[in-house]
């Protein structure tokens, strides 16, 4: 074996080693900083391709969003295919069931506009007229008049179940919910459109009325003059309660219905909150005025008396709700109204009165609040003589009748869609008149009332009944009424 040139070793210091080869040599340290910016690099690289938002992710994301939009453009085509006509751009909702019930993927929920509808899971909205939003609900296009503010509440908040508002500026939430009910007026909105009509309607109670179809010249111009307004804005606003009395209350003993105190007073504006004694013994032609009165100061809203439009387009709204269908309460309306023929029980702390008839009407001394629930089944009760207490103008062993009248918004098994008491109660004055079909100049005005009382079979009497036995002159005991609200 040939030796090695110790010569050369002896010479070649590390001086003359980077001379000869130059600086192409790697250190320990840089070999391992170099593995570990590639480990990072890597890293990087597969979260990029499998995390969170990763490529393949970006890529699911992108292939979903094309397939929603692709269903979304079918659900557009559906849509366009339901216009009623080319003359009267509004959706027909039985052909838009039909046509988005051809389509996968899509579930359509509601049978009211603004109608529910899910495409691919995701939620959206169509209006009447053929919009269509993407969202749970359909406040977008409900506008909010100036001086009130839309619930937050639970509930509260969904114009397919009732979006109510709140008079005033604070936010109503849950929080707070149950204060604002009994200190400011509230309003539900009834959105119109579709298959949800403002009109006349008085196919809708052909069956339930009394001395109406057999005179011709009712008229409504309150209700027609309000058209545009609901064309223009999609619905209107109907007060959530009957009109309340707006009285102080003293003690347990609500200062109203007695003897010394007139309610047929212009003077005074109505309440619409939960808890009050309702307004009764007021004609219809004072329920005109004191409803007009009530924001006649508001630049936003007109306020007037339930007309027979909007109270029809009300009824039509409650009978595409589930739960109205599945109970008939349109036409039944027993389990839904304060009736004579409906016992439930009312919460403690409830107002109530208890007329008394025997051959005629007695007015009640006060509202009474009771500390325990009220049974309803007190009514139809026969009293004897020494229970009437001041009732001394009644002769001895005459037999009595009892009633219970309730406060507003006494029980949640009175509603549909967050608005109370349409059912029984009170009857309630509307601004539909006509005279009987006679053309003298100083015959009788009649009008006609809605809806039955607290003295009424709601089985017989449902909320579409139409009833013109009385003049608009005409006050009791179980005539109440109702405001409303139009934008302007």
């Amino acid at each position: 074996m040939k030796e090695p040139n110790k010569e050369f070793n002896k010479h070649c210091t590390k001086s003359t080693f980077y001379a000869m080869f130059g600086e192409r040599g790697i250190t320990l340290i840089a070999l391992i900083i170099t593995i570990v910016v590639l480990l990072v690099l890597a890293g990087v690289t597969i979260a990029n391709i499998t995390g969170g938002d990763s490529v393949i992710d970006k890529a699911g994301q992108a292939k979903n969003e094309t397939a929603l939009s692709a269903k979304v453009e079918e659900v557009h085509v559906a849509i366009a295919q339901s216009m009623s006509s080319a003359f009267n751009e509004e959706l027909d909702m039985s052909k838009l069931q039909t046509n988005l019930g051809k389509l996968s993927g899509v579930t359509l929920s509601t049978e009211v506009f603004p109608a529910k509808v899910e495409i691919l899971g995701e939620p959206y909205i169509i209006y009447s007229d053929g919009e269509l939003f993407k969202g749970s609900n359909g406040n977008t296009r409900v506008p909010i008049p100036d001086g009130f503010v839309a619930s937050g509440a639970t509930g509260e908040n969904d114009v397919s179940t009732g979006l109510v508002i709140y008079e005033g500026t604070e936010p109503v939430t849950d929080s707070n919910v149950a204060t604002a009910r009994t200190t400011r007026n509230q309003f539900v909105w009834v959105p119109v459109g579709g298959n949800i009509k403002y009109e006349r309607d008085t196919t809708i109670s052909n069956s339930y009325q009394s001395h109406y179809n057999a005179y011709s010249d009712w008229t409504d111009p309150d209700g027609a003059s309000n058209v545009i307004s609901v064309a223009k804005y999609g619905g209107f606003y109907i007060g959530r309660y009957e009109a309340g009395w707006a009285q102080k209350e003293n003690g347990d003993t609500y200062e109203t219905d007695t003897t010394t105190v007139s309610k047929n007073d212009t003077s005074k504006l109505p309440v619409c909150r939960k808890g009050y004694a309702g307004w009764n013994y007021i004609t219809q032609a004072n329920s005109i005025i004191v409803c007009e009165n009530m924001y006649k100061n508001n630049e936003s809203v007109k306020s007037q008396l339930i007309d027979s439009y909007a109270w029809d387009a009300t009824v039509n709204w409650f009978n595409k709700t589930k739960d109205c269908k599945a109970y008939n309460k349109i036409t039944n309306s027993k389990t839904y109204g304060n009736y004579n023929d409906n016992s439930s029980s009312i919460t403690a702390n409830t107002l109530y009165a208890i007329p008394i008839y025997s051959n005629t009407w007695l007015n009640p001394i006060s509202y009474r609040k009771s500390s325990t629930p009220v049974d309803t089944s007190y009514r139809n009760k026969s009293i004897a003589q020494s229970d009437l207490g001041n009732y001394t103008n009644e002769t001895s062993g005459s037999s009595f009748t009892t009633r219970l009248e309730l406060s507003t918004g006494a029980s949640d098994d009175y509603s549909l869609n967050n608005v109370y008491d349409m059912a029984g109660n009170f009857w309630e004055w509307t601004t539909e008149v006509g005279k009987r079909n006679s053309t003298s100049a100083t015959a009788t005005k009649y009008a006609v009332y809605r809806g039955g009382c607290f003295n009424s079979s709601g089985s017989s009497i449902p909320v579409i009944y139409r009833n013109a036995y009385y003049s608009a002159s005409y006050t009791h005991i179980a005539f109440g009424f109702r405001p409303v609200l139009y934008l302007k």
